[in-house]
């Protein structure tokens, strides 16, 4: 034991005085008698000089009080062993549930985290946390072993990818304290270099797999609006001759072989009310390919596609839902400050019967309030020149990348440079599977490179240098597009509308399309309760204020049912995750800065203070003499 402040126990020295004075003071007697005759055996009697002192209960409390209080204003510590905390994280990815054949990765982490529970030491403490997504089990460290194996025991593996240096950072932040030590239970590989209070124990093996890392709806963009909206007064319509070509749909559904050998992949389409549409692939290690099906134009509801493979370990990247619907509206909404390109674009959507667009006005308000309290619904392209606004849009986008405005006064001319560009094609994202090889155009080119935005997926030739002109992102998020000429200053042809109607289809072909882990906006609801059935089988029911209702505890793949009286959304969601369909080359989501160890001089002991359990122990001291003086006075 140590003090923090010996100075205070020069107090402790002052109560042996305090003592002394006190009992000299009342152990001194005077008897004063009128006359000595009748009190003579007083005068036979042996005088003392003090008398006996007999000391109450109070006088001890109070003195235990004094000396309590000067022991506390010391600030006495207690130096004792440290409890070992243990920060443990289990991998709950998709990948976890991957196998051939026996126990699965993660009933093998399981089983392994409840042994470790059941081994340790009485006072060793665990921290529990799940890393996909990053869900700490336990509040803080505990050392309760039935508690512990329960938390485990209730795990289950969630349909979304994570990342264990995310988890360990969480981890660490919650505990409070560097732990002594970090477990980790996963499928990934050991991350090197390796560190000394960090175990990895690795339940992963070299698996194949073939999965469905990608899908794309190619609805009719500009077909006639539906007879119903454009002849309601007119009467029937005849149909188009029998010789006429149908409009059709295509379902694209990009398919990889994740594996060391050559596997034959068979994949099958089916649609409502319709038979099933089969093709077979063979794909070479690590080989994607795109499967095109072609579905009547008319047809509506969902297309389920399933991949089917001899040497397939993850089922939950083997299935992929489309909405489908030729007649669905297409919401778009222009956002620009200038009227030319409301003109010019607007022109081209009058186009398309199936679109209905708006104009919003960028210079209003804020890019984040106009996302938010906009009029437009949840899934509406975006088409504009403004850069902030389409990176904070949660929607697919259309950017364009205008030439600057000259400077006042500068001189500069303020007409277009028109360049002749030969263009050509990049086969590597899936937006060239609607543009077809073009011969030379004449555009209008920025001033300087706009090289943010996506991956160059069309180029052109221009004076022997090759440059971009279409950029396209969002395979793992909102789609976008950016056009790196101006289609207000370029001399319109062709070219330039079909590369812009292409890019609107292959924007609008992935607004029916959620993946888990994002959030799904859905209404609107009336203010109330709604009822959330999960794939899972669990319910929720959530008090909701009214208008469109995000739900962000996405993390299974399947149908999500809202219910509200009679008012039912039913939304799809769908597991695309290329990492984690990866299970032959796992790769470690680790990172050293994700733990550390702690410093051996702070191993061994650690310090309690007991100023806080002296001072409570002073104030029962006190209620305790209160209570023996009030009987007293009784």
């Amino acid at each position: 034991m140590t003090f923090l402040s010996p100075l205070a126990l020069v107090w402790l020295g002052s109560i042996p005085v305090l003592i002394w004075l006190w009992r000299y003071a009342a152990s001194r007697r005077q008897i004063r008698i009128a006359s000595l005759a009748p009190f003579e055996h007083l005068l036979r009697r042996t005088s003392t000089h003090r008398t006996r002192l007999i000391v109450n209960w109070l006088f001890w409390l109070q003195l235990a009080c004094l000396a309590l209080t000067a022991f506390a204003l010391s600030e006495p510590v207690w130096m004792g062993h440290r409890a070992r905390t243990t920060l443990a994280i289990i991998d709950t990815s998709a990948s976890m549930t991957a196998s051939l054949s026996g126990p699965s990765p993660f009933q093998r982490a399981k089983q392994e985290l409840m042994n470790r529970i059941g081994r340790k030491a009485a006072s060793e403490r665990f921290f529990l946390i799940a890393s996909a997504p990053a869900t700490p089990l336990t509040m803080q460290p505990t050392a309760d072993t039935v508690q512990l194996q329960q938390l485990v025991a209730a795990l289950e593996p969630s349909d979304v990818g994570g990342t264990l240096a995310l988890a360990g950072r969480i981890g660490r932040a919650l505990v409070n304290d560097e732990p002594d030590a970090i477990l980790i239970l996963t499928d990934e590989p050991a991350p090197s270099p390796s560190q000394p209070s960090v175990e990895v124990q690795s339940f992963g093996r070299d698996l194949p797999n073939v999965a469905i890392v990608g899908a794309d709806l190619s609805d009719p963009l500009c077909l006639p609006a539906p007879t119903s909206e454009l002849h309601q007064e007119s009467g029937p319509v005849e149909t188009r001759a029998s010789g006429a070509e149908q409009p059709t749909t295509r379902v694209l559904v990009m398919v990889q072989n994740f594996s060391d050998k050559t596997q034959a992949v068979r994949v099958v389409a089916r649609a409502p009310h319709h038979h099933d549409a089969v093709q077979s692939v063979t794909l070479e290690p690590q080989q994607q390919q795109t499967v095109p099906f072609s579905l009547p134009a008319l047809s509506e509801g969902l297309v389920t596609v399933r991949v089917e493979a001899s040497r397939d370990a993850l089922a939950l990247d083997n299935q992929f839902v489309v909405p489908v619907g030729a007649r669905q509206r297409i919401p778009v909404a222009v956002a620009s400050r200038d009227p030319s390109v409301i003109q010019t674009i607007g022109r081209w959507l009058e186009a398309c019967p199936r679109i209905t667009w708006s104009v919003l006005d960028p210079s209003a308000q804020s890019p984040n309030h106009l996302i938010t309290q906009s009029p437009v619904s949840s899934d509406t392209i975006l088409i504009t020149d403004h850069a902030p606004l389409a990176t904070q849009w949660s929607s697919p986008s259309l950017l364009l990348a205008r030439r600057p405005a000259p400077a006042v006064g500068s001189g500069s001319s303020a007409s277009p440079q028109i360049l002749l560009t030969h263009w050509l094609i990049e086969t590597a994202h899936p937006l060239t599977s609607y543009i077809e090889p073009l011969g030379p155009v004449a555009v209008s080119l920025p001033f300087q490179p706009f090289t943010e935005g996506g991956e160059p997926v069309l180029w052109g030739v221009v004076e022997g240098r090759k440059i971009p002109l279409v950029l396209a992102s969002g395979l793992l998020g909102p789609r976008r597009v950016t056009l790196l000429f101006d289609p207000t200053e370029t001399p319109n042809s062709v070219p330039i509308t079909l590369v812009f109607f292409n890019s609107l289809r292959w924007l609008s072909a992935s607004r029916g399309f959620t993946v888990t882990g994002e959030p799904l906006s859905v209404g609107s609801f009336e203010a109330g309760a709604v009822r959330i059935q999960r794939p899972d089988g669990r319910l929720e029911l959530r008090d909701h204020a009214g208008g469109v209702l995000r739900y962000d505890a996405v993390d299974r793949a399947g149908r999500y049912r809202f219910e509200q009286g009679r008012h039912v959304v039913d939304e799809v969601v769908n597991f695309v995750n290329p990492v984690e369909s990866n299970t032959m080359k796992r790769v470690s989501t680790w990172s050293a800065e994700s733990g550390s160890a702690r410093s051996p001089e702070s191993e061994g002991r650690v310090q309690h203070p007991l100023a806080h359990w002296l001072i409570r122990l002073l104030f029962i001291i006190l209620l305790v003499e209160w209570w023996l003086y009030s009987r007293r006075r009784r």
